[in-house]
């Protein structure tokens, strides 16, 4: 099997794929919520004309030779890297969440991952392509790493994110319920309940400093793909939490607090009944905290964590040159096996 490769540049032509990219979101070998069309074009609204923006599709064809969205991979251009004067293309991210992983489809990684790579070495846009924060247990890294190895392409890991994870046990049941306090409320959006006080509370603490989660929760909540929880003090919100289902996965985005109320620790304690919330859907099999920023608190309130890493890939001599500066500054031995 093999895949040809588009490039789109701007989001008009990608609203024209809109039904091949959620079929591909649903038949992708890892989940990525950021990635999907609900997520991403939103985000693309706020993208100043500079950022250098364009959003890389691979496409295959199955057995009946119809032809399918295979892969896509959003990245930009933010110009020279770290100083140097050496172009780099690197994975779009929503702020600071650290899951970048491009949407690929189950069953063609290896075609649709090497198309890719093709791409960025035949085109000369760039010397360096940065791929950032992929699961390092995930299917997507492994075979990447075999490829990159056979290739013999010049590859550094960099940027590793520690993020906390809670995993569904089979006592899930004993985590330990809310304590009340006088006017403090422990709650939970529940279904049918109407989602726009809830996302409009979790803005209005500061969740949305690019606004784009308004008409995104908006949307997964609409999917059935919105968990909520949060902390009222004297019927007021003071803290919220959200996460974002994909498949068996859920993704949690940073939660959102009151500074005023900071002493009384509301984000631990939304954390803990997003946690029990989670818990409650029995379809779901792990919680991804999709910051990179918790405190020690949050690893031993879920009890796990999750390694994220990014890939910095050279072609052609000054990128080749950058990599292994790279990896000399930052004592990283340069990736050679897979």
């Amino acid at each position: 099997m093999q895949a040809a490769v588009s490039v789109f540049r701007d989001r008009t032509n990608l609203l024209a794929c809109i039904p091949q990219w959620e079929e591909l979101a649903a038949h992708a070998i890892e989940a990525n919520p950021l990635y999907e069309h609900w997520m991403l074009l939103p985000a693309l609204e706020r993208l100043a004309p500079g950022e250098g923006f364009r959003c890389v599709l691979a496409w295959v064809e199955d057995a009946s030779g119809a032809r399918k969205l295979g892969a896509l991979l959003p990245l930009h251009a933010p110009g020279w890297y770290k100083g140097l004067p050496i172009p780099v293309l690197r994975s779009f991210r929503h702020g600071g969440w650290s899951l970048c992983t491009p949407l690929v489809r189950a069953g063609c990684a290896r075609p649709c991952l090497q198309a890719l790579l093709d791409w960025f070495s035949d085109e000369g846009e760039a010397s360096l392509l940065e791929l950032s924060h992929f699961p390092r247990d995930g299917a997507l890294y492994r075979e990447m790493a075999r490829l990159l190895h056979e290739r013999e392409q010049m590859a550094l890991a960099t940027d590793r994110i520690m993020c906390a994870r809670l995993r569904r046990q089979p006592d899930a049941g004993a985590f330990p319920p809310p304590t009340m306090a006088g006017p403090i409320l422990h709650r939970t959006m529940e279904p049918g309940e109407d989602a726009q006080p809830w996302i409009r509370a979790y803005v209005e603490l500061g969740a949305d400093e690019r606004g784009v989660l308004l008409p995104a929760l908006a949307d997964a909540h609409r999917r059935g793909r919105l968990l909520m929880s949060g902390i009222d003090y004297g019927g007021r919100p003071i803290a919220r939490s959200a996460a974002i289902v994909a498949g068996a996965a859920a993704f949690a985005l940073p939660t959102a607090c009151d500074a005023g109320y900071a002493q009384c620790a509301p984000q631990a304690m939304a954390e803990a009944q997003l946690a029990r919330h989670f818990l409650r859907q029995p379809a779901l099999r792990t919680l991804d905290s999709l910051s990179g920023a918790e405190s020690g608190l949050l690893y031993r309130l879920w009890g796990g964590a999750r390694l994220f890493q990014s890939l910095l890939i050279g072609d052609g001599s000054w990128g080749d040159v950058a990599v292994a500066v790279t990896s000399a500054h930052d004592d990283v031995a340069l990736w050679t096996t897979p």
